[in-house]
């Protein structure tokens, strides 16, 4: 029995070149993340980190040829095609913010700042977000551009 996909996973012409605008993208954010641990913004810095790795993962399907809707497509898509080149379940983790230890409970009410964050928790995150990010545009760059090279230089020129 064949297994089908997500419905959401939409097939497209491979786009090379947004692939790496997406890819120069999520580099900027990363950048971005770094610049906001140094300084210890950390909320900045994970959504900054969070931004990343949804370009970077973005690059990826339009290297491949493919349009994702939801992250659960997303995710779905990299652990069938790149299994164990990205961290999926902790970006997963990180972009829905529930694990075993941060309760539902709790989580409404951080949201509705009945609650706060202790800084400790906030820088950990922040670092953790980041590390997910900084492998996500790792292994994106080596995909995109690592054996066909950048689709500028597959581009002939005429003199």
């Amino acid at each position: 029995m064949l297994e089908e996909g997500p419905v959401d996973l939409i097939k497209i012409d491979p786009e090379p070149s947004t692939a790496i605008y997406a890819l120069s993208v999520a580099e900027e954010f990363l950048r971005e993340a770094q610049e906001h641990i140094r300084k210890r913004n950390y909320e900045e810095a994970c959504e900054s980190a969070k931004n990343a790795a949804r370009m970077a993962s973005s690059a990826v399907l339009y290297n491949d040829g493919y349009v994702a809707k939801t992250l659960g497509t997303t995710c779905y898509y990299l652990e069938q095609h790149y299994p164990k080149k990205f961290p999926v379940e902790e970006w997963r983790v990180l972009e829905v913010g529930t694990t075993e230890k941060i309760k539902i409970v709790e989580r409404i009410l951080y949201f509705l700042r009945l609650k706060k964050k202790k800084k400790e928790d906030t820088e950990k995150n922040a670092r953790k977000a980041l590390t997910i990010a900084e492998i996500f545009v790792a292994s994106v760059r080596t995909i995109v551009t690592g054996e066909r090279g950048y689709a500028c230089d597959t581009t002939k020129k005429e003199e």
